[in-house]
């Protein structure tokens, strides 16, 4: 599924999709806040990205 929504060019879907299924993870574990630090670089990186169009 996240293969083709970014075959598609559809990244934030497929991001959406990731970060959903990381916080139910890190719920899981009783640490619902160990990724967000980690979560927030990547969406900071993303942003840097598809500023300059280096997404497609």
């Amino acid at each position: 599924m996240i293969k083709d929504l970014l075959n598609k060019g559809e990244w934030r879907k497929a991001m959406a999709i990731e970060i959903r299924d990381v916080r139910r993870i890190s719920r899981s574990i009783d640490s619902p806040r160990k990724y967000n630090e980690a979560m927030l670089e990547m969406l900071e990186y993303f942003k840097c990205l598809e500023k300059h169009g280096l997404l497609k």
